[in-house]
Formats: C-alpha cells, structure tokens, sequence
C-alpha cells in the first residue's frame, strides 16, 4: 500500500504574506504506478495534479520519487523427530513459519533458504536434540530480520523380537532358550539389548506336548522391543531301553552305527547310519539291535512310532552292559 501524501510533501515556493501549502486551494499528490506487487529496488513518480488556488498560479511542478525497499519479515523453523539411525528428514518451505510477508507470498515465493539440522547423525543416540536452523536467506522483496530455531528430536527405534522354538526330552531340564532381534541399526548386534525373560510353563516333569515361550522385557538405549514372537518348547519321550527280547531287527535296516550323533529317518529302506536321536516308522511296535563287532545287542521300545536307536557307548550305559 502506497503512503498517504500530504501538505509536508510539498514544497511551495514564491508564496507570500506567510501563506504554505495549507492555504493552497486543492490539490493532489499521487504514485500511481507502484502497486502493491511492485518489487522492491523500483521508482515510481510522485505526481502532483489537480491544482487550483484563487491567489497563485502553479506554473510547474517537478515530481518526487517513491522507492521500493524490501519488507522486513521473521521466520520460525519447526520441530520435527526421527528414528534412531534413521537418515535427517528433508526439509522445506513447510518446515519455516514466515511473519509479515504480503500479497499472499509464502516461503515456496521466497528466493533461497536453507534449513539442515547439521549436528544429527545417524548414530546419534535416542533423546537428544538438535536444532534445525534455516540459513542462506535471500529475496528481492524482503529483508530476514532474525530466525528462530527448530528441534529434531531423536526418537528410539523398535525392535522385533522373535523367539526361537526349542525342544527337549521329558525328564530333562529346559535348555537356554534364545531369541532374534529384527530392526538394529548401525551393525549392532543383539549385545545392545538386555533385560529380555524367556519363560515357559514347562518343568522337567511336564507332559508331552508342546509348550509356550514367552518374551517379555528387553531395555536398550536407542531402542524399545515393543513387538514379540513368542517360540514353541516342545517336550518328546523320554527314552526307554528294555531288556533283550532276542527279537531280530529287519534286514533292511540292519547296519552299523558308524556316526554315533547324526540324526536318521528309519525307513523300509536300509539306512547307512543310526544314531542318537528319534527316527519314525510306525509299522514296528519293538525293534532289537543285533550284536556284531560295533552295535550291543538290546532293545529299544516305540512309543507311538518314534523310535530311539543309541550308539553302543550309550546302549552299554543305560542296559548295564
């Protein structure tokens, strides 16, 4: 908006008997060209027209200059928040809050800015802060006066946590249960976390079956473990070696054991070791190991198709050989 002209822009001279522009029957002053979008840096004519007085004649008038300077404005950089290891957000016009700009401009018409928050890395720690500051100013049409920082605020990032299923046999104490952590950033490892309980309802005397393993807890400094996966312990039978039935074993799976802790399917099919774990085959009820240079002679029982063959170490141990 243009001033508002008066008398005190206005020098008359050669008037007389202590007359001033007061006692100058009309007039008027004008700069008609300089609108409100005129940029700053422009010149327009202050025009002075419409003269008339009863007792001077104006024989010329010489015009005055309206100058364009650019407005003066602030400016409020907002507060934003990331994840730990998380890159910085991109800033913009959004991000700044600018006080007195005209004609409808907005930071998207200001020339160039900048806005960074500089002291944030990605691997700086949860809670802190740093602020966001906006620099580099400069428009034709306004001046910054003065800019109030922002404040990244870095947050924790969340974890998932998956607990690994378990098995064990009946009469036996729970192993150490374990778990995964899904989300670290930065290389770490799940050493960054502590605090996490894995139980289970599961005690050496349980049932068959298989049984829950709860998470719960978990502290770290850059994180919270907010979702859990809970495992599965699941508790098999108990081995039981009877006395010899003298019972032969089938031809197709009589061979030596020559690799005491290797896990084998028991099939119709002769297999090439025998070990120390549960195999299946529900077509037998009792299976007899027949004695030869390796293998004791004994027996092992099924309990509902599984069926357990041990090394001869072992076999020697539980029958009292």
């Amino acid at each position: 908006m243009n001033p508002t002209y008066g008398v005190s822009d206005v020098t008359f001279n050669n008037l007389v008997n202590g007359d001033d522009g007061n006692d100058i029957g009309a007039f008027t002053l004008d700069s008609a060209t300089a609108t409100a979008t005129a940029n700053a840096g422009t010149t327009h004519a202050i025009v002075l027209s419409g003269f008339n007085d009863t007792n001077y004649n104006l024989v010329s008038s010489t015009d005055g200059t309206l100058t364009i300077t650019k407005r003066d404005i602030t400016a409020t950089v907002g507060n934003r928040s990331r994840s730990y290891g998380d890159a910085n957000p991109t800033y913009d016009a959004a991000d700044v809050t600018f006080d007195n700009l005209v004609n409808g401009d907005t930071g998207n018409d200001m020339d160039a800015f900048t806005i960074a928050s500089a002291t944030a890395t990605g691997t700086s720690n949860a809670n802190t802060t740093h602020a966001i500051v906006l620099s580099g100013f400069s428009d034709d049409n306004y001046n910054l006066l003065s800019s109030t920082d922002g404040t990244l605020d870095i947050t924790k990032a969340s974890l998932n946590l998956t607990v690994n299923d378990a098995t064990r046999v009946q009469n036996t104490a729970n192993p150490v249960f374990t778990y995964t952590l899904s989300g670290l950033r930065n290389g770490e490892d799940e050493s960054v976390v502590s605090g996490v309980m894995l139980t289970t309802s599961a005690v050496t005397g349980s049932p068959i079956g298989a049984y829950t393993i709860f998470a719960s807890g978990g502290t770290a400094l850059n994180y919270d473990v907010s979702n859990y996966t809970f495992g599965e312990l699941t508790v098999t039978p108990a081995v039981v070696i009877p006395p010899s039935t003298g019972t032969e074993i089938p031809d197709s799976v009589t061979r030596e054991i020559n690799t005491p802790y290797e896990q084998n399917t028991l099939t119709n099919q002769a297999s090439p070791e025998y070990s120390f774990d549960t195999v299946q085959d529900p077509a037998w009820s009792e299976i007899v190991i027949v004695q030869d240079d390796d293998v004791s002679t004994t027996a092992a029982q099924e309990d509902e198709g599984t069926l357990i063959i041990m090394a001869r170490s072992l076999l020697r141990r539980v029958a009292g050989r």
